[in-house]
């Protein structure tokens, strides 16, 4: 994949938040609080906040509710990551060779890496 010319690490960061609020809408019917994306040479790390839909807070008062929201939510990734990953891909312009992910129950906090094909800091340092 080749990388638009003339794009920014701010504009990057800013479209790979901008994708994970839609791919969140569209797996959970409301996207975070608030995503923040950083760019790290091959790397994207997201940390969202605040994802939990009113039906998982409530299932979360309760141990048994948080082991079936986590569960759930990891199942759901399984699934339909590579819908994530190809977005990835279209605004980095850089393949994604892997993608990682976790939550924190108790905080309402998740994490997303995506290993990228190659160094999309030194691209973008060439343009």
């Amino acid at each position: 994949m080749e990388l638009p010319i003339l794009i920014s690490r701010a504009s990057i960061e800013s479209e790979v938040e901008t994708a994970v609020s839609k791919y969140h809408r569209e797996q959970q019917g409301r996207a975070p609080v608030s995503i923040r994306a950083d760019l790290f040479r091959d790397t994207i790390f997201v940390r969202s906040s605040g994802v939990f839909t009113d039906t998982e807070q409530k299932l979360l008062e309760s141990e048994e509710g948080k082991v079936l929201v986590r569960s759930s939510r990891r199942e759901l990734r399984a699934l339909t990551r590579r819908h994530i990953e190809a977005d990835i891909a279209r605004v980095t312009g850089l393949d994604v060779l892997r993608s990682y992910w976790d939550m924190d129950v108790r905080v309402g906090e998740q994490v997303e890496i995506y290993i990228l094909a190659a160094n999309l800091e030194e691209k973008l340092a060439l343009q």
